[in-house]
């Protein structure tokens, strides 16, 4: 897993601050691919090429009663496990990349949740509907992205360990795809982080708690309501004191 990119967002309240939920992003890489095959040039019917480098996926075709392109389909195994506990995806896309930018054509997006291994049954169940499914459009392009928002829409995205997901083209030329490397497809997750533990004795909002907010502390010293009144009792005294020592430092 590769997190690509983080955005916090800072709030800041009369002189404290506190740091509220940001925005992630996670790349998940496959742990598993393979590609579904044909028999009899039309019939998706077994699991294929596990890992390869290259995968594709098109339409069948027959001239004079004679195969000359077979039905493929590609698929891959996320593990979703690997994403943090304490984050709320927000968006999931699959994300990669073809050989060639002309490889167009329409198609569909299928997924089933929680495959512990891609395999025939698996595949069949990919491309016959998924737990999840949506008609998609390969565009002119290099790189392809596809939505999966929906699948955290209905749930099926937070109740899931793993994400099997299948990609369809249905053209005759064909469309490969690359799978290895740093050009493989991925499942880029975009979540919203918790919050932060707000940091009170930070009353200079400076992100730390030094002299500064000591010297705007004892300002506040005796009977008042002030942001150096951190237990909230009404009066800025030693106990507030000892909630400043103890955050000294760097705010988290």
């Amino acid at each position: 897993m590769r997190k690509i990119s983080s955005i916090m967002g800072c709030l800041f309240l009369g002189m404290a601050s506190g740091v509220h939920a940001g925005t992630e992003i996670y790349e998940l890489e496959a742990v598993q691919s393979a590609s579904m095959s044909s028999t009899g040039c039309c019939s998706i019917s077994y699991a294929s090429n596990f890992n390869a480098s290259t995968l594709s996926t098109r339409t069948c075709q027959e001239v004079y009663m004679s195969c000359i392109g077979s039905r493929r389909a590609a698929m891959w195994r996320f593990d979703l496990s690997e994403l943090p506990d304490d984050v709320i995806p927000v968006s999931v896309h699959l994300v990669g990349t073809r050989t060639e930018r002309y490889m167009t054509g329409s198609g569909f997006i299928s997924v089933v949740s929680n495959a512990s291994d891609l395999n025939t049954q698996v595949g069949l169940q990919l491309y016959n509907s998924g737990h999840y499914r949506s008609n998609i459009n390969w565009n002119y392009g290099n790189d392809f992205t596809f939505t999966l928002n929906s699948t955290l829409n209905n749930g099926l995205f937070t109740k899931s360990e793993s994400f099997a997901v299948m990609v369809y083209g249905s053209t005759t030329f064909g469309i490969n795809i690359t799978n290895s490397g740093s050009s493989a497809p991925k499942l880029r997750v975009v979540v919203d982080t918790p919050d932060a533990p707000p940091c009170v004795a930070d009353l200079d909002g400076d992100n730390e708690v030094n002299a500064s907010d000591l010297g705007i502390f004892l300002w506040f010293w005796g009977p008042n309501s002030s942001p150096a009144d951190f237990n909230g009792d009404g009066v800025v005294n030693a106990s507030d004191l000892g909630v400043l020592l103890g955050a000294w430092g760097a705010c988290p």
